[in-house]
């Protein structure tokens, strides 16, 4: 989930909070059942409703703490892609076609990495070659990440005429999750959590990098728009 979806699911939320705000407000100042007959089920139902609005208000009221949270610490993940060290580069929203748009890409002397920011809590494990989330299988993810991986590894190919370690990692900003992986998979998609992101950035790859080649790596996808 990027910054985006969170900010309108934030907004979401709060206007949520709002019309049920407001229609609490409307039930009580104005009660429906003072305009029928006054019978006694009629005032049940009013105050049954009343009731039920209340507890929508609180349940809504909860979820927003938590919304801006996961906003801020999604924001906080960011920033630090574009810390990880000297000689790095941080490229967002670069478009790959039928990939779609890659949102985060870090180049430097240790090689390239694409990286894909979750909120997932619970505890992150992997089962096999899966990647699980409290047991269950987040489909697709893994693949997801090879295939971004390969393709911006051909990309450049293309482009400069020279192969690339790309390096897919799955970085976890939830404070409540639990990452159990000791061990990277053989699949080699790194799934780190958000403070660790750097230390593995820059421990990670093989291949070393030039300056002056990271500078052209950087300006070529900078200027990528495949269709």
């Amino acid at each position: 989930m990027d910054v985006l979806e969170n900010k309108k699911k934030l907004l979401f939320h709060i206007g949520s909070l709002l019309a049920v705000g407001l229609l609490f407000f409307v039930d009580y100042r104005w009660p429906f059942y003072t305009e029928l007959s006054g019978a006694w089920w009629y005032f049940l139902a009013w105050l049954v409703s009343l009731i039920l609005l209340a507890i929508l208000f609180l349940n809504i009221l909860v979820r927003i703490p938590k919304r801006i949270d996961i906003l801020f610490s999604e924001l906080g993940s960011i920033l630090n892609l574009g810390r990880i060290g000297k000689g790095f580069v941080h490229i967002r929203n670069v478009n790959f076609g039928k990939v779609g748009i890659v949102g985060h890409i870090i180049v430097g002397p240790s090689g390239i990495w694409v990286v894909e920011l979750k909120g997932y809590g619970g505890d992150i494990s992997f089962s096999g070659d899966a990647l699980t989330r409290d047991g269950s299988e987040l489909k697709g993810l893994i693949g997801h990440m090879l295939a971004q991986a390969a393709i911006i590894q051909n990309f450049l190919r293309q482009k400069i005429g020279k192969q690339f370690a790309v390096h897919p990692v799955v970085v976890v900003f939830n404070a409540n999750s639990i990452i159990k992986i000791d061990v990277q998979p053989p699949r080699g998609v790194y799934v780190v959590r958000s403070e660790e992101l750097s230390k593995t950035v820059l421990a990670g790859g093989n291949v070393v990098i030039d300056n002056d080649t990271v500078k052209i790596i950087h300006g070529v996808l900078k200027r990528a728009n495949l269709k």
